[in-house]
């Protein structure tokens, strides 16, 4: 026989789990949205390779393409572990 108590206690604790979860998917969500698409990095890896471009800009936008790139690495390996 389950008392109120245990009743309240189990509401709670499915509460919480509900929550973390729902905390959890917002999280994941705002963490997606986030990353660079592979169209952006491609651009700027393009324009570094551009021969027409000095080369001062052109390592400025190979670097920032690898920043961006390790970004999106860290935000896939944080969610698909």
């Amino acid at each position: 026989m389950t008392t109120r108590q245990e009743i309240a206690e189990g509401k709670r604790l499915s509460k919480e789990y509900h929550d973390r979860v729902n905390a959890e998917a917002y999280n994941r969500k705002r963490d997606m949205a986030t990353m660079y698409s592979d169209e952006t990095i491609r651009a700027l890896i393009d324009l570094a390779a551009n021969k027409n471009v000095p080369p001062e800009i052109s390592m400025a936008k190979s670097q920032v393409a690898q920043a961006m790139i390790a970004y999106k690495n860290m935000i896939n390996e944080r969610w698909n572990k």
